[in-house]
């Protein structure tokens, strides 16, 4: 969509500079709107987009003002342009940094019109107050639209307690892994862990301090992960970790780093442990639910050896890598 408002607008600057004879000045604004474009994919392929951003924001602004100010500025036909440019601003913005944005943004065409030779502030104040207050309902309108959409994304496919992804999300990324799977052999290694014990903390405690603990042993696990490390919480006390390309070997070495992590982490002032289940497969038979069976499995032994510990599908490996110590 925002390539589509770009194009929108490169093509009316282009109509305006044939219609007000003011090639050059067209063609240095479109330069801009192309460079803001080229701004947009380096933020894109960046780890710190928002300098490019800001730049490809002010890249933008820079060309419709160029027009603006070589057609007789409070009277030029580009004032219209700041309409899209700031819903554009306002999607990606809100709050403090939106204000100070649209400030900006109003002070820079304030100057274009001032240079232009066209009528005077004083002589057009009506037009001057439409197109500020056009310029902020429109971005307004974008920021709260935009808000309100990534809130519901995040309704969607987010826990409300604990933050972490839902099954919901799960089902969509066990789609794309299923296809990634069977084109390239790699491995994919799950992790299924639930909470030790938090049915008695609910009882002596009650539910709201078994939510607290809830939460605090799932940020604790969400710590212990880097940020391409996804934990999805399937309901109650009972996590998943997805890990492609990772063997089962791994898998247990980060499932003991979470165990860990758990142990220490005393949320709401409660000793908590987990158990953890770890399972993996690779290629064109890849099956979810099957992993997720095996998994269970693993957890059931988990649980059985008395909690707070790590066991692998099949019982042949330790977080170590190494044998699993049978239970005499």
């Amino acid at each position: 969509m925002r390539r589509t408002v770009e194009f929108l607008l490169v093509a009316a600057l282009v109509a305006i500079g044939v219609s007000e004879d003011v090639l050059e000045a067209a063609a240095g604004a479109i330069v801009l709107v192309l460079l803001a474009s080229a701004f947009e994919g380096r933020a894109q392929r960046s780890a710190g987009p928002g300098a490019w951003l800001a730049a490809q924001e002010v890249a933008g602004l820079a060309g419709i003002c160029v027009v603006i100010g070589a057609t007789d500025g409070l009277g030029s036909p580009a004032l219209i342009l700041l309409a899209p440019a700031a819903a554009l601003t306002g999607a990606r913005r809100q709050g403090g940094p939106l204000a100070v944005s649209l400030l900006l943004a109003l002070a820079a065409v304030a100057g274009a019109c001032a240079l232009s030779g066209g009528p005077a502030f004083g002589d057009a104040a009506g037009t001057a107050a439409v197109a500020a207050a056009a310029t902020l309902a429109v971005a307004l309108l974008s920021s709260h639209l935009a808000h309100a959409d990534r809130g519901i994304r995040a309704d969607a496919v987010l826990d409300p307690l604990t933050g972490l992804l839902n099954r919901g999300a799960l089902d969509a990324r066990m789609i794309e892994l299923r296809g990634q799977a069977a084109l390239d052999d790699l491995p994919l290694s799950i992790v299924l862990s639930d909470l030790d014990a938090l049915a008695q903390i609910n009882a002596v405690h009650g539910l709201e301090a078994g939510d607290e603990v809830l939460a605090g042993a799932a940020e604790a696990m969400r710590r212990s992960l880097r940020t391409f490390e996804l934990l999805y919480r399937l309901g109650g006390d009972e996590f998943l970790l997805v890990l492609p390309g990772a063997s089962p070997a791994e898998a247990a070495h980060l499932a003991e780093r979470l165990r860990d992590a758990v142990a220490t982490a005393r949320p709401a002032g409660q000793e908590i442990t987990a158990s953890f289940g770890v399972a993996g497969g690779s290629g064109a038979g890849l099956q979810f639910g099957a992993l997720l069976a095996e998994a269970d499995v693993a957890l059931y032994a988990a649980k059985a050896d008395g909690g707070d510990t790590v066991r692998t599908a099949g019982g042949d490996l330790a977080a170590d890598g190494g044998p699993v110590p049978q239970p005499a």
